[in-house]
């Protein structure tokens, strides 16, 4: 569950729903595209696993219409050509009930907080030799924090999609961080500094890409906010 999220019941099955924008459709777009091309184009050569480090519910809905959509986990298990394992990650006891119910055991649903030390080395498990994961961070409340990361990635065959809000690291940098995320995040492993985004593009792996809230989809070569 990202920090500042809201929920409300799914008109189609009653469950919990992510409040979102517009621009999510956007975001989650780009990613089952990512995850399409991922799939298809190592099928014959990697075993492959995705990892949802924010899971939520499964379902999404939008403020202004109404419309309900699919989130980033029912992407992942509905795709064409499927991955070899997928496993979502959620914090929130309620969401990750309604998780579980909706991807129907396609999925292992792991209840716990994406930074757990122990939960990072598991997952690290699971990207073994002859695997290539692909891990989502959709990081919008800067929940994940990049300590966790450099950690996951560490020695380990991943591409990254991450997504952050632009506006809230400038405000953050420039008028003070919130106390919740001063106590979650370090100076070392966080996005305290100014620059961090740039920092962590050139230290994460190279399948690395950032998807900021205003340009979903750039490269590590695109400009980040300094």
């Amino acid at each position: 569950m990202s920090g500042g999220s809201e929920y409300r019941a799914s008109a189609a099955d009653g469950l919990p729903a992510r409040v979102s924008g517009a621009w999510a459709r956007e975001k989650l777009e780009y990613l089952a595209k990512y995850m399409s091309i991922f799939n298809v184009g190592i099928k014959n050569k990697w075993e492959r696993v995705y990892i949802d480090l924010m899971a939520g519910p499964g379902r999404c809905v939008e403020d202004d219409t109404g419309d309900e959509f699919d989130g980033s986990p029912l992407l992942a298990v509905n795709q064409k050509e499927p991955f070899t394992e997928t496993v979502l990650v959620e914090g929130d006891a309620a969401l990750a009930a309604a998780l579980r119910q909706r991807v129907e055991g396609r999925a292992t649903v792991v209840e716990a907080d994406c930074n757990h030390t122990a939960l990072i080395e598991q997952l690290r498990d699971r990207l073994g030799y002859g695997r290539l994961g692909l891990a989502f961070a959709d990081n919008l409340g800067l929940d994940v924090t990049l300590a966790t990361l450099l950690t996951l990635t560490q020695d380990r065959k991943v591409d990254l999609c991450i997504t952050f809000q632009v506006g809230d690291l400038k405000r953050y940098q420039d008028n003070g961080w919130p106390r919740h995320l001063l106590e979650m995040q370090s100076a070392s492993g966080g996005w305290r500094e100014r620059g961090a985004p740039r920092r962590a593009a050139a230290a994460l792996p190279c399948q690395s890409f950032f998807a900021p809230s205003t340009t979903w989809g750039c490269s590590r070569q695109d400009p980040l906010p300094r």
